[in-house]
């Protein structure tokens, strides 16, 4: 080889070519959808449904706010082309695979197609004397719909919202519920309230933690008895009708669902109320504040 030639590299070809050329095909992961309520929407049945979409941050931004509440099936009729841009993937955090596993179409009524049921989301108030209802009195048929087939939640552009024709394709008009004064909403933004309707519709509260248990019966009177000899040895229990009294402390302790650990504690603080009692010259000094 001539001194001072370097060779011509050529470029490795990318892991999508190689899989190509060796007739790999990948599956698609897809969003993982929690369990849907016995009686609410059936989330695996629902649509949401972005027409005319005008910028990709905003589909990033609706496809998140799509996974925090269960969907996962995003159908987009006429997007922005750049709908897969790095910009709509920023916004979409964790939620790409929503928009990876998008369905595009080029009309609002090809994305409609199959659908039992279509709400179209509107702030116009009489659009062409159209019945817009609040979407939470169209939820209960949005559920009971889900059971049979695919429902869609429709969602216009971000510069005009959904036209009079676009309304008239789907099945119902809806509201959501904000405030009169200032209802304009961003695109993800009602993407996000209309979808935390539908994920909490019929839905028993998300708990993080589990609940502690509840202090028996037993360990309820055991606490009583001691506060009462406690009372009754520092002579606070008034000298006429002492039980009458104790026994509105006792319905008051009675009326909290007290855990087993709050149970704990509050005999802790006795039994330390007691000690000190009995041992008066042995109680620790408090420490000065500095």
């Amino acid at each position: 080889m001539p001194d001072g030639h370097t060779p011509e590299r050529k470029p490795r070809p990318g892991k999508a070519r190689i899989s190509r050329e060796l007739g790999i095909i990948k599956k698609r992961r897809a969003a993982i959808a929690p369990a849907s309520p016995a009686e609410g929407v059936q989330l695996g049945n629902v649509r949401v449904v972005l027409a005319n979409s005008a910028f990709a941050g905003n589909v990033g931004q609706s496809a998140r706010a799509m996974l925090n509440m269960g969907l996962t099936r995003l159908y987009l009729a006429n997007p922005t082309p750049r709908y897969r841009s790095p910009e709509s993937r920023q916004m979409a955090v964790g939620a790409w695979e929503v928009i990876k596993n998008a369905k595009v179409t080029k009309t609002l009524p090809e994305a409609l197609e199959g659908t039992v049921m279509s709400v179209a989301f509107t702030a116009g108030k009489g659009r062409l004397r159209l019945r817009i209802d609040p979407f939470e009195e169209i939820l209960p048929e949005l559920a009971e719909r889900s059971r049979t087939g695919d429902v869609a939640l429709v969602f216009g552009s971000e510069v005009s919202g959904l036209t009079n024709h676009e309304i008239q394709k789907c099945s119902h008009a809806a509201r959501l519920n904000v405030s009169e004064h200032f209802a304009s909403l961003n695109l993800a933004q009602a993407v996000l309230v209309a979808a935390s309707q539908v994920f909490g519709y019929r839905r028993e509260p998300t708990r993080l933690l589990p609940p502690r248990p509840l202090a028996t019966h037993d360990e309820v009177e055991q606490f009583l008895k001691q506060l009462r000899e406690l009372l009754e040895r520092i002579r606070f229990l008034p000298e006429q009708n002492p039980d009458r009294f104790f026994d509105q402390m006792r319905s008051l302790f009675l009326r909290i669902p007290l855990e087993d650990r709050e149970v704990r504690m509050l005999r802790g603080v006795l039994t330390n109320f007691e000690w000190n009692l009995d041992h008066p010259g042995k109680a620790k000094p408090k420490k000065e504040e500095s």
